[in-house]
């Protein structure tokens, strides 16, 4: 969706600005949770592979699953923009020293296109719950929706075992998907004036960018 694209451009930039002012939102546990390459799976195929296949899906439904599933996705973005302004956070568990490995070397590409700041709450991990529970709530599937929930569960555990994240950012990275979730679940019902303004043709544009979002992310990473 286009959002993602400004929310990529506004997270460098409130990322840059606030790097100064950042503090560190770590416990003692955080310092002993190691650097596990096999988790860069799930935190870049799985996390950019999910969030492509969601909008896919969401795209392809009801007008209902749909503005859901987009009110969900800004309510999180605008939460975290705010806590990213009003209490900046940084990262500074990047290991100085990683295998010589293909995933390894590929972690290695993100820290260094990443920014260092806005830590909490996790990106990864509130998008991933969104989309979690609005398949979990919307296909009929058993098997999808527990894949569905094993995926969020597999992101936020991969934040914490590549370094990019305290265990802080993670739990308030779930708070923020579950409130976002509950309050765009309400907020949807009553604002279905909003689907006059979806052109039917339009409907292939947010999927369209967000393959184009994803498909950068993994250009930057080669």
């Amino acid at each position: 969706m286009i959002f993602f694209i400004v929310y990529l451009a506004f997270h460098y930039i409130i990322g840059t600005v606030m790097v100064s002012r950042a503090v560190v939102p770590d416990l003692d546990i955080d310092y002993s949770i190691p650097y596990m390459e096999i988790f860069v799976i799930p935190y870049i195929f799985g996390f950019y592979g999910f969030l492509f296949l969601s909008c896919l899906f969401y795209v392809l439904s009801d007008d209902e699953f749909f503005w859901r599933f987009v009110y969900s996705l800004i309510i999180a973005s605008s939460i975290a923009f705010t806590i990213f302004l009003l209490y900046p956070t940084k990262i500074v568990l990047r290991p100085k020293t990683m295998p010589n490995t293909f995933l390894s070397r590929l972690m290695s590409k993100y820290y260094i296109r990443d920014v260092e700041a806005n830590s909490l709450p996790s990106a990864h991990t509130f998008f991933s719950w969104v989309i979690s529970l609005n398949l979990m709530r919307d296909l009929k599937n058993v098997k999808v929706k527990i894949s569905a929930l094993l995926m969020a569960i597999a992101v936020s555990l991969s934040t914490l075992f590549v370094r990019q994240h305290y265990v802080l950012d993670v739990i308030a990275g779930i708070v923020v998907g579950f409130v976002s979730f509950i309050v765009a679940s309400k907020f949807a019902r009553t604002s279905k004036d909003f689907e006059l303004l979806v052109v039917p043709p339009l409907r292939y544009l947010p999927v369209s960018l967000t393959l184009l979002y994803v498909l950068l992310i993994l250009f930057l990473l080669i």
